[in-house]
This record gives C-alpha cells, structure tokens and sequence, in this order.
C-alpha cells in the first residue's frame, strides 16, 4: 500500500493470514493515517510486515490548520513467523525532521520467530515526537533483531531467545527498559544476548528486570557487550533492579559482560559469581593487539597502562 498527502486515512487488518507472498508493505508519506493491525499472521514471506516512512512532499504543503499531525500504528496479537524479514519499520533520514508529524507506533502480545530479520527498527534519528512501545513481545529464533537510530523506544516485557547473530543490537538509539528484559540461549561475534554500540543509551525503569543466562559470544561480551560510548542510564528513584547474569561465556573474554557499568549499585545481582571486569576501576585491553581502550568516568580518572606489569582481560580467569 503506498499513499501520500492525505488526511486521516485508517486501515484496519483484523484476521488476515498471509503466506508464501511478498508480504505486506505500507508507504507513509506525508498523511494523517491510523494503521491497526490484530489476529492476524505473517509467514513465508519476504516482506513479513513493513511500515516506511518516505520523505516525497514536505509538510508545508499539507498542513492542515488547527490539525495536530497524529498519526498512530498499533499492531496486537499478530504472528511473523520464518520471513526473510518479520516485523519492520524504517525511515527516510530526513522525514520526521522535514515535517510536523507526531507518530505513536504500539507492537504488543506479538510472536516474531524464525525470520532472518525478527524484529528491525531504523528510526533515521527518529525525533523525541515519535515514540515507539514495544510490549510483551516474544522474539524467538530470528537470526539478528536490530534497533537503529531511534532516540525514543520503550521495551516493556520482553524475551529473546534463540537467535542466531546476537539477540538485540541496539545502535545510536535511545531504550527505555520496563518491567522484563531477558536473553537466553542467543549467540553472537560481538555479544551474545545484548550488544549496545555508537553512544547508545539505555534507560532502566525502577520495574525493570534484567536476565541473561546461557548466551555465548564467539569474540567478547557472551551476555552483554557495551562499546565505550554507550552506557546504562538509571531512571529516577531507580535501585536495586534485579539482574541475572549466569551460565554466559565468550571465546575470548567477558563471559557476563564485556565493557563499563558506571556502577553496580543500581543492581541487585542475582547470582554474585559473575565473570567480567571490576565495574569502575576498569580499563579494557583489546585482546588483539594488547593495547587499551581508555574508558573515562566522572569520578576515575583513565588508568595508565604502563603503569600495570599484567594485562588482564575482562572476564579472563585470574
């Protein structure tokens, strides 16, 4: 389905079962649109469920005076399974920015498994007017899940499991964490359940509930991989969140995690006998070359390496 200026435009979906097609493909340019999609599945497929957002007209040329641009996407108890891609939304660089429109896009209760790409969401820096819920999900088996650019998305009770190149990448993005979080059984190069690149930030609620057991990384970080940019961000009156680190390992170094934690004070360790670096009094070594990667905090100072006779690697047995 492809549209451009338009005013108000609702589609509903209700027990639709698509399979062996190219999928189902909508094209938002600029529109006020409502886009609901229930019971319904999608398998065998190329597309799966894809939503784009075009920059073709500029929003200038169809405001309508008096009108808040809102336009909504809830997706609801919807199945996407063995797709090349299952549930997707992506976006022209300059959309959001080049227009007034406020976008509200709600997946819940849904199963995405056994696709290439489970779930893929490429905000092209998305604004903060555009908010993405993602609620009760089950992502199961997909080869990569991937979150792109998105600088407002809220992850509330979600499980990952089986996948196959890393169970979530989260890059140059914003995540908001509520109530579960939890990783299993996923593998990966560069962390195995959760790898958090590019100055991401994510955010935990005082609800959230972080587990992460038996994944496996081939390189580093076989529960959680955190680039020197990014970090964790702890929410107002957010303590003792309950986190889960246990049966993870790596092929080379980090077992539970690889990379910094400010500070594991936020955290109620469930299983204490975790393998990784000491979570501030750290500088991490890259297992390659023997060199440092520096890492800055506004309490420490970075490490000087020479100063040190031994390199340990994070999550290396002393």
């Amino acid at each position: 389905m492809n549209h451009g200026t338009s005013y108000n435009i609702s589609v509903i979906i209700d027990n639709l079962n698509i399979i062996n097609s190219g999928g189902v493909y909508y094209r938002f340019t600029e529109s006020l649109f409502s886009l609901y999609a229930a019971n319904s599945s999608v398998s065998n497929t190329y597309n799966g469920f894809e939503s784009h957002f075009s920059e073709s007209l500029k929003s200038k040329d169809c405001n309508v005076k008096g009108v808040e641009s809102l336009s909504v996407i809830e997706i609801e108890d919807c199945r996407f399974h063995n797709n090349l891609r299952g549930l997707l939304f992506t976006t022209d660089e300059d959309y959001f920015q080049s227009s007034n429109h406020h976008v509200a896009i709600i997946v819940k209760s849904c199963s995405i498994s056994d696709n290439s790409y489970g779930l893929f969401i490429d905000g092209g820096l998305l604004t903060s007017s555009t908010h993405i819920s993602v609620i009760d999900i089950e992502l199961v088996g997909n080869g990569r899940n991937e979150i792109i650019r998105c600088l407002s998305i809220l992850l509330d009770n979600i499980t990952v499991t089986n996948s196959l190149s890393t169970g979530l990448v989260i890059i140059a993005s914003a995540v908001t964490v509520e109530n579960r979080l939890v990783f299993k059984n996923n593998t990966g190069e560069v962390g195995g359940g959760m790898a958090v690149n590019d100055s991401s930030i994510v955010a935990l609620s005082p609800s959230a509930n972080l587990e992460f057991i038996d994944n496996h990384a081939t390189y580093i970080g076989g529960g959680i991989y955190i680039d020197e940019n990014s970090k964790f961000q702890f929410k107002q009156n957010s303590s003792s969140i309950p986190l889960t680190l246990k049966d993870n390992t790596a092929g080379v170094a980090g077992n539970d995690i690889y990379g910094f934690i400010a500070s594991f004070s936020y955290f109620n360790l469930t299983n204490p006998n975790i393998s990784s670096s000491h979570p501030v009094m750290a500088f991490f070594c890259d297992p390659d070359n023997n060199g440092t990667i520096p890492i800055d905090t506004d309490i420490y100072e970075t490490q000087n390496h020479d100063e040190f006779e031994q390199q340990i690697f994070p999550g290396q047995l002393l």
